[in-house]
Order: C-alpha cells, then sequence, then structure tokens
C-alpha cells in the first residue's frame, strides 16, 4: 500500500511535468511556480529512495498524499484478482 502511494506521487509529479511541455505549445497548464515545486518534490522523492531513506519518502508521500483509505469492496476485489493470478 505505501509502495502505491509512492508511486502515485511521482505519477502525479510526471503528469505535471508534461502538461508543461503542453503548456509551451499551446496548452494552458500549472503556473510555473507549482510545476517547479512538484519537480523539486519529485527530485526529492527519487533521491531519498535512491539512498534508502524510507522512512523519510513515507513521511513527504503522507503529507503530499490526497488518497482515501479503500473500502471494504475494493480491497475484496484486488484480493480475489491476487488470488487468481497467483493460481
Amino acid at each position: 500500500m505505501k509502495q502505491i502511494r509512492i508511486h502515485n506521487i511521482l505519477e502525479k509529479t510526471r503528469k505535471k511535468k508534461e502538461k508543461a511541455n503542453d503548456s509551451k505549445n499551446g496548452v494552458e497548464g500549472e503556473s510555473p511556480a507549482v510545476m517547479k515545486e512538484q519537480e523539486n518534490l519529485r527530485k526529492k522523492v527519487t533521491d531519498l529512495i535512491k539512498k534508502q531513506k524510507l522512512p523519510a519518502v513515507r513521511k513527504i508521500v503522507k503529507a503530499k498524499d490526497d488518497s482515501k483509505p479503500w473500502n471494504a469492496d475494493a480491497r475484496a476485489k484486488v484480493c480475489v484478482l491476487v488470488i487468481i493470478d497467483k493460481g
């Protein structure tokens, strides 16, 4: 579950970065300050992962994560898919 959150943060910052390239081509995106902040966050998280400072990564991700906890139905569906995949 923690890896999913880390991956989601990295994906969000990547999407912001791609939108920045689109804004140069005429499509409006985020402000340059927000894009810079997202880029710095992504760089910090990837550096901490490389240094294996996972508690620090978790702390950053927890502060920036806006996802909601999974309900029982969603967890059951994932468990069934995992069991089917292994079997």
